[in-house]
């Protein structure tokens, strides 16, 4: 029987305060298990790691509510089921407690003995199981290899606790422990981001041999947290329900924020950087973090002058809303997020000094002195890389290390500043870089006169350097270079863009010349190429996808390309509704993030690199990839967008050439339409687009239950009519009311008057305006329409002939009128059906079809306001005997005049003559 080493006895007493500075991951994992009174310092030191943090915070809350927190429980049914299938893996590496004594007979596992301190020894544990170690890292069976995790035998029924004491909170989760500050990096002991299922498989096989009867305690992964299985927000959106974003269906806005949303006088906080020096690190001062919970911005919260504290913000990445606010901080000089982009560090100044602050979904989770300078990950933790040192920080704040650099920091060229060589500190080792650099040569990473810096990953952390116009990594441990591509980080100096991939993380590369985005493994150098025509300003990454923006110029965005981070390829390419001014785009775990310029004309260059508003885009169709519909009814292919969250799809229609998309928040209440023209590949919008649900896109779209037609303003002011009974589009100029353009329905659903297809020989079936049968898609055919229609119109209108004698000569006494009336009202409403008709009326097949529906349209028009007038004028005499038509009504009676003398001119010449039709009199119409 071959055992594991035992672990090292603790440099502490049980009873013994504080916790020593040498103790290990392992060691503090055993401490937290008999001494909450310490749980605040073991978080605090640096080689706690966060799957024991984690517990620790669980641990005090269920303490807090008097004993074990059931939500966060694994029942012994569901701990069996995990370790049955986390054994199902190929582990490539194993951890395992090192208080347990690990068997090996024959390729099986037996139930060991516990080893280590008598439990019955620590205060408050009675006879619980045996307090539950992180593993030791690098402690591996004999021979290096594992025997079958699928031989495992099952483990033993778990026994919950009676009473609530330290351990029955479940055990501290199993955690690598952390390389001591100062000690040589292990370039094979980190796994591939593919291959972090091997913390899994350690944890089942401990737990599977354990023999304990204590309660396991679950973080928001499994297992434990982010170092567990998948790791990150993206399993923590899975452990709550919640589907990981996409943006396979498109992007919409969701909200807009500036200054004046956070305060009267507030001011957003932002600046695109101008005429830097030739040497500058990827980070920008004042630019928002987009974090899994929200945005974190600041912005200066009065118009006061001088040090004013500055105040910072997470808003709710859905709303838009402030989830919380942190007043009286410094201003952002640098900030990072972590691995998972749940919480964030800034290095922020006042005139006085500058402080360390951490941020979480809660708020405010730290605030120490700190040097100025840029800000890194490090071993879960932080450095700050300032002018003369690298500072280390654990999660807490703590400092807990530093390194020095020799000569200039290359964290302090701007604008400022010039200089030959400078010092970069990647993880726990400090290079050079520059053209002047002297010293030994592999201290060097290379003779770089012009470039921009960064340092990506904590664990194996990799240089970046970006020279104009090649892009080339090192690992920051060893200075090997791990490769070197043509082409530029993206954007306005941004942090590297890094696309989190099971195969390994990758880094765009844009390139220029080929107008292509490559997205690079950062450690191999293999690449997927993404051929986009957008700027390098405008390409981001979202949720794991590449996402390339472009429209009429580089500051008016209006179409989108998705793009698959693992295999670039293209998942979406459509439309929005146009966002202008924008200056910059970032990307976060829930969407991108547009900036806007504070001004665009100003008089100085620093005003118009400023920055004050921005737009939070996310994903479409509620956040999941799948069009909401109000039945069966789909999107067709050839539409390039879908219905935005929280609206149902109620009406598509295709055009020969173009398509038309009606959404609502129900049947009878649309409040969106995308409309794309012949000729044209914009979209237009129904005002109110970007925000579908508020009052404005309410008011905007109209369904006509009665005449099944919808109706909507858009956001330039034309007017769209979809008739479905003709099977018409018409957009017509809200001002002159002229005929933009009119296209038939090739094929077309409305979702309240069914969900079949229908085509446009469907509507030669349907009566149009005053019984008319409807045309078919024929020149012939509309023009029969057109006559037809016109031929009714006219003997519904003939009453008027007998009514306006009795009117203007007062043949009746008070009275005496209310035929009058009746005629006036009848003529009224056939003016106004034979107006509504030419909203739909098809002429698009007619020769000068469009001419011709603007004169008809323009005469009937003026004549439907005369004949209202009418009807005022005949009740007027009805009830005084005499009455006189207002000027208003003779004004629209003389009006109608030229259009009806244009139409019939044109109907005469251009119509009637090709197609052995009637001719027209300006009067009869």
């Amino acid at each position: 029987m071959t055992q594991p080493p035992t672990p090292p006895t603790p440099p502490w007493e049980p009873d013994m305060t504080g916790v020593s500075a040498d103790a290990t991951a392992e060691q503090l994992a055993a401490l937290a298990t008999t001494r909450p009174d310490l749980w605040s310092e073991i978080s605090a030191h640096p080689n706690s790691y966060d799957g024991l943090r984690s517990w620790i915070a669980e641990s005090s809350r269920a303490a807090a509510n008097g004993g074990l927190d059931a939500d966060a429980t694994m029942t012994a049914a569901s701990f069996e089921e995990a370790t049955r299938t986390v054994a199902a893996a190929d582990f490539e590496q194993t951890a395992v407690a090192s208080n347990f004594e690990r068997t090996t007979v024959a390729g099986n596992l037996t139930p060991p003995a516990a080893v280590g301190p008598d439990p019955a020894s620590f205060p408050g544990m009675g006879d619980s199981a045996p307090p539950f170690a992180p593993p030791s890292r690098n402690w591996m069976p004999p021979g290096g290899t594992l025997p079958d995790v699928a031989q495992m035998p099952p483990p033993p029924q778990a026994a919950m606790p009676a009473y609530p004491a330290p351990a029955a909170f479940g055990p501290p989760p199993v955690g690598p422990a952390p390389t001591p500050f100062g000690a040589a990096p292990d370039p094979g002991s980190r796994p591939k981001s593919k291959s972090k299922k091997w913390i899994a498989g350690g944890v089942a096989a401990a737990l599977a041999i354990s023999g304990g009867g204590v309660a396991l305690a679950l973080t928001d992964t499994w297992p434990f947290g982010e170092s567990g299985l998948g790791g990150g927000s993206a399993a923590s959106r899975v452990a709550q329900g919640d589907a990981a974003p996409t943006f396979a269906q498109g992007i919409e806005e969701k909200w807009s924020v500036s200054g004046s949303d956070l305060g009267s006088e507030a001011r957003l906080l932002g600046y695109l950087p101008r005429m830097l020096g030739q040497i500058n690190v990827a980070e920008r001062s004042d630019q928002p973090v987009l974090l899994d919970p929200g945005v974190l911005l600041s912005f200066r919260p009065d118009s006061q002058p001088g040090d004013v504290p500055a105040s910072w913000a997470l808003l709710d990445p859905k709303t838009g809303e402030p989830k919380w606010i942190e007043e009286g901080l410094g201003y952002g000089n640098a900030c990072a997020s972590n691995a998972e982009s749940t919480e964030a560090t800034c290095v922020t100044s006042f005139v006085a000094g500058s402080e360390l602050v951490g941020f979480d979904a809660d708020g405010l989770t730290m605030q120490e002195p700190s040097q100025a300078g840029s800000v890194q990950l490090f071993k879960k933790g932080w450095q700050v890389v300032g002018d003369t040192s690298s500072v280390r920080y654990d999660r807490a704040g703590k400092e807990v290390g530093s390194v020095a650099g020799v000569g200039d920091s290359g964290a302090r060229f701007g604008n400022s500043g010039s200089t030959d060589c400078v010092w970069i500190s990647g993880g726990e080792t400090v290079s050079y870089v520059g053209a002047g650099c002297a010293g030994p040569e592999d201290e060097i990473l290379g003779d770089f006169e012009t470039f921009n810096w960064a340092v990506v990953g904590d664990e194996r952390p990799v240089i970046l350097i970006d020279s104009d116009s090649r892009t080339t990594a090192f690992d920051a441990g060893t200075r090997e270079q791990l490769w070197s591509k043509t082409g530029t980080l993206p954007g306005w100096y941004q942090a590297p863009q890094l696309v989190k991939r099971d195969s390994g993380d990758g880094v765009l590369v844009w390139n220029e010349g080929q107008q292509s985005v490559a997205i690079v493994d950062v450690e191999t150098g293999d690449e997927v190429k993404i051929s986009t025509t957008a700027s390098d300003r405008n390409i981001a990454v979202a949720a794991g996808q590449v996402l390339a923006f472009s429209g009429n110029s580089e500051r008016t965005l209006s179409s989108v390309e998705v793009f698959d981070g693992e295999t670039g390829d293209e998942l979406y390419a459509g439309s929005f509704p146009e966002v202008t001014d924008v200056a910059e785009v970032v990307g976060g775990p829930n969407g991108v993030l547009f900036s806007h310029y504070f001004c665009d004309d100003c008089s100085t260059a620093e005003g118009s690199h400023s920055l004050d508003s921005y737009t939070f885009m996310g994903p479409a169709n509620n956040s999941d990839g799948t069009a909401q519909t109000a039945g069966s009814v789909s999107i067709p292919d050839t539409i390039t967008i879908g219905c935005p969250a929280d609206t149902i799809l109620l009406a598509w229609a295709e055009f020969a050439d173009g398509w038309v998309l009606v959404c609502g928040v129900s049947t009878t209440e649309p409040t969106f339409m995308a409309y794309q023209g012949p000729d044209s590949s914009k979209v237009l919008y129904s005002v109110g687009a970007q925000n579908p649900t508020s009052a404005d896109a309410k008011a905007a779209v109209d369904w006509d239950a009665g005449l099944s037609r919808y109706i909507a303003e858009l956001d330039g002011g034309d007017r769209v009519t979809l008739d479905y009974d003709i099977g018409t589009a018409v957009r017509r100029d809200s001002v002159e009311r002229k005929t933009i353009e009119q296209q038939r329905f090739v094929r077309y659903v409305f979702v309240p008057l069914g969900e079949s297809v229908r085509t446009v020989t469907d509507t030669a079936q349907e009566d149009g305006a005053f019984d008319v049968q409807a045309p078919d898609d024929t020149a012939d055919d509309q023009v029969r329409y057109m006559i037809e229609v016109l031929e009714k119109a006219y003997a519904g209108r003939a009453l008027v002939k007998d009514a306006l004698p009795k009117l203007e000569y007062c043949t009746a006494s008070a009275g005496g009128y209310s035929d009058t009336v009746s005629a006036m009202e009848a003529v009224r409403d056939n003016r106004a059906e034979l107006l509504s008709s030419l909203d739909a009326m098809p002429v698009d097949r007619v020769p000068e079809g469009s001419a011709l529906l603007d004169d008809l349209y323009a005469a009937i028009e003026a004549s439907h306001r005369a004949n209202i007038e009418y009807v005022a004028w005949a009740e007027a005499a009805n009830a005084s005997g005499c009455a006189s038509l207002s000027s208003k009504g003779a004004r629209a009676a003389a009006s109608s005049d030229a259009p009806k003398e244009r139409f019939a001119s044109r109907w005469n010449r251009a119509v009637a003559p090709k197609f052995g039709v009637r001719t027209f009199d300006a009067w009869y119409i």
